[in-house]
């Protein structure tokens, strides 16, 4: 996976997500400490409105959950409506928003462990 150029204004799609996985910032905001799980889901526009994302978010929130964690995080574009109307839909609320990226989050309920 390359490394997109770095003026971000030239950037479409994903990458902004390449861009983090060559350039990771490990910290965390210490408004995300209640959401220790962070997660990342990316459709292409022929497979949304289909209910994907949908049954993918509710899979990782019981796995997460079943696994011990109590909340989930995610960063999403500010200027990317229809995925902050898609998390809102699904329970998640703006969290903080800093310069470059609108975090959304949510509390997960406990869950019984996963079998494996």
């Amino acid at each position: 996976m390359t490394d997109p150029e770095p003026d971000s204004s030239r950037w479409r799609g994903s990458d902004w997500a390449r861009h983090r996985i060559h350039h990771p910032d490990f910290a965390v905001p210490p408004a995300l400490a209640a959401y220790p799980s962070h997660g990342h889901i990316d459709l292409l526009p022929q497979a949304r409105g289909r209910g994907i994302g949908r049954r993918a978010m509710a899979f990782l929130e019981q796995f997460l959950a079943a696994s011990g964690s109590t909340g989930i995080h995610l960063e999403v574009m500010p200027q990317n409506d229809d995925a902050l109307r898609f998390y809102k839909a699904i329970g998640f609320d703006v969290v903080q928003v800093p310069k470059r990226c609108v975090y959304v989050a949510k509390r997960l309920a406990r869950a019984p462990a996963i079998a494996g």
